[in-house]
């Protein structure tokens, strides 16, 4: 179950040691942003990525943006947990820049800990997705593939995380 509730002012964060199911109602992921090694800067082709994501957001104003951030293995854990939250926090940044709707992004964080790519280099990215789904389905969805860290814009009631009905709307 949820071990941590944070809501300062207008930022909402959960912590968790896992959640034992999830409702499997994720989208797939639209891109995947890439890293340099202990580097939370974008890529030089992130704008031209997030700009039809960007278009995608305001043509569908319900759904919310997930960026789920990852580092490689190297280094400790509570280290690259905050290196794939600065990762995401930064895509973020850039899609705010491009006209997205700030309280319609939710940041997943799984550092070193989820889903792994081939090579180490393949794990320091963030991976782009879309939804519709309850908060609480996010939530469920990063806490079972084992994400430590979810954050999003809005403070919001456990009725509302647990609401179908969208969260995030322009």
């Amino acid at each position: 179950m949820l071990s941590k509730y944070a809501f300062p002012l207008a930022v909402c964060t959960l912590v968790s040691g896992g959640i034992a199911h999830a409702d499997d109602a994720t989208a797939r992921t639209l891109c995947e942003l890439k890293f340099a090694f202990d580097s939370s800067v974008l890529p030089t082709n992130a704008q031209q990525q997030l700009a039809p994501i960007a278009a995608r957001a305001a043509a569908r104003p319900s759904e919310r943006i997930v960026l789920d951030g990852y580092a490689d293995p190297i280094g400790t854990a509570p280290y690259n947990t905050g290196l794939s939250i600065r990762r995401a926090r930064a895509v973020r940044a850039q899609l705010v820049a491009l006209g997205v709707n700030d309280a319609s992004i939710v940041v997943t964080a799984f550092g070193e800990d989820g889903p792994r790519h081939a090579d180490f280099a393949d794990d320091r990215r963030v991976g782009v997705w879309m939804t519709s789904t309850s908060m609480a389905s996010i939530i469920a969805h990063t806490f079972e593939s084992r994400g430590t860290a979810v954050k999003w814009e809005k403070p919001m009631t456990t009725a509302q995380l647990e609401m179908s009905a969208t969260v995030a709307s322009r």
